[in-house]
């Protein structure tokens, strides 16, 4: 191979390599004046250029997973039960959490959800949804994505969907999880 040859191909390489450079405009800070927490938001959510929220199923081509997350807690529904209700609702009926903890809501449609791991070996995700055809999607998604995955089941009151798994299947965690049905469908 010629030097020219090499010279050639190593202006194409940088040529394609600034063709695949985009520059992303940074996000201008916000503050959410309820909770005094400064966020990054885009500028057309700021301004209120758009008609309608962004779904938060698009949140991460526009924020990091902190931003994301923080835009899913800004953005909740109204007039169903919301996540931390529902844990606070477990936690009375006597299950014990040794992790609850917001996740990313755009796995099933969501526009928030939270997680937990109860006693007994019982993992669960609560999520809510602006509409109960929204909601019905989110049900079909998480059969479809984890419907082979076993001792696991959905449930839904409102617009809120529960995720509930037993890791391990014993009449402790069978209990457990009929006691935390029982609650949530009393919501």
């Amino acid at each position: 191979m010629t030097s020219r040859n090499v010279l050639a191909g190593f202006a194409i390489s940088a040529l394609l390599a600034a063709a695949c450079v985009k520059s992303k405009p940074e996000p201008a800070q916000t503050s959410n004046a309820d909770s005094g927490v400064a966020t990054s938001a885009p500028v057309a959510l700021q301004q209120g250029s758009l008609a309608a929220p962004i779904p938060s199923s698009l949140a991460p081509a526009f924020a990091s997973i902190a931003e994301r997350f923080a835009f899913e807690a800004q953005n909740r529904p109204n007039g169903t039960p919301r996540a931390e209700d529902v844990f606070t609702a477990f936690e009375k009926s006597g299950t014990k959490f040794s992790e609850k903890s917001q996740h990313a809501a755009g796995v099933y449609g969501a526009k928030f959800c939270m997680g937990g791991k109860a006693e007994d070996d019982l993992h669960m995700s609560v999520c809510e949804f602006a509409s109960p055809t929204e909601v019905a999607t989110g049900k079909e998604l998480s059969n479809k994505m984890f419907g082979t995955v076993p001792d696991r089941a959905n449930y839904i009151r409102k617009n809120t969907l529960l995720i509930l798994r037993q890791a391990v299947k014993t009449k402790a965690s069978e209990a457990r999880a009929k006691t935390i049905v029982e609650v949530f469908s009393a919501m």
